[in-house]
């Protein structure tokens, strides 16, 4: 069941990635970020009255601590949106996608350096199989025949990589701090904490950003909520995805989930990014996203 879940969700990721990439292109990445947790309230607010409707009432007797939790969880995915937008427009929908999940890297690198893990074998061959594709893939575009590579080309490859990699880092935060708070929400099913916990953050995520922005980029605000299609469309998806993802990490460990995510994930990305924004990949970047999601999936098990 959590495999049907999971597959779910990705597809739905992906899509509100396309969406959000779309209105960026329009508003900036600020209102790109805004509109998945502002346009996404109502849906899961509705998805809160079925179950509701559906299973009768449920209680929310939590501390302090589990508001901390979202609080963190918030922040954390708000600057992780913006900085995976970031990436993709100055690389590639399916490129920024790949440096986003290259961050399970880092968090094992991390955890053998300041936490005393001990990765297996299999995980230390990942690790070297991704850091090579991520250099693949950083390698900026060719110039034209008897052209050398421009330095506006390597300076945008850079700047996408570090944008992705930060966006990773922050989303695995952002993760780790929403299965704590769904956990704390006791004595309840888990398809009730997760909505509910959604719910809430997305409601702190719509009135810091949006205040933040009303105040430094209000243009870009009122064309967010002028482009409204699209931005409705960013958040059911974003919504109903995030739904999913939260019920999917209730019961399995986040690592199995990422793993079945980044399998549904990738090749998506690649057929949305040439479908959608006419971007074709060459052969070296496609060998890039495959070492580095093959890596990634070493990482993972050999943890």
């Amino acid at each position: 069941m959590w495999i049907i879940i999971t597959l779910v969700a990705s597809l739905l990721q992906t899509l509100r990635n396309s969406f959000q990439r779309e209105l960026t292109q329009k508003a900036g990445v600020w209102a790109g970020t805004w509109v998945r947790f502002a346009f996404g309230v109502p849906i899961t607010f509705l998805a809160l009255l079925l179950v509701v409707f559906l299973r009768g009432s449920f209680t929310l007797n939590v501390g302090f601590y589990y508001y901390i939790m979202c609080f963190t969880g918030a922040v954390a995915q708000v600057v992780a949106t913006a900085a995976l937008l970031a990436s993709m427009e100055r690389s590639s929908f399916a490129i920024g996608i790949t440096f986003n999940n290259s961050s399970v890297i880092l968090t094992a690198l991390y955890g053998v350096a300041f936490l005393g893990d001990h990765l297996k074998i299999w995980a230390w061959v990942g690790i070297i199989i991704s850091t090579i594709g991520i250099i693949i893939a950083s390698l900026p575009k060719m110039g034209g025949k008897g052209t050398s590579l421009k330095k506006l080309d390597w300076k945008d490859a850079s700047i996408a990589a570090a944008y992705g990699i930060l966006s990773g880092g922050l989303f695995a935060i952002s993760t780790n701090s929403y299965r704590v708070a769904v956990n704390l929400v006791e004595h309840n099913p888990n398809f009730y904490s997760s909505i509910i916990t959604v719910l809430i953050v997305q409601l702190m995520q719509t009135i810091l950003l949006g205040a933040i922005m009303f105040i430094l980029q209000r243009r870009q605000l009122k064309m967010a909520l002028g482009d409204w299609k699209s931005s409705l469309n960013a958040g059911w998806a974003g919504a109903s995805g995030s739904i999913l993802w939260f019920v999917a990490l209730g019961l399995m460990p986040a690592a199995m989930v990422r793993v079945v995510n980044l399998i549904i994930e990738m090749p998506v990305s690649i057929l949305m990014g040439w479908l959608k924004f006419k971007e074709k990949l060459g052969f070296s970047k496609i060998a890039a996203i495959a070492l580095i999601v093959a890596g990634v999936i070493m990482a993972i098990i050999g943890r």
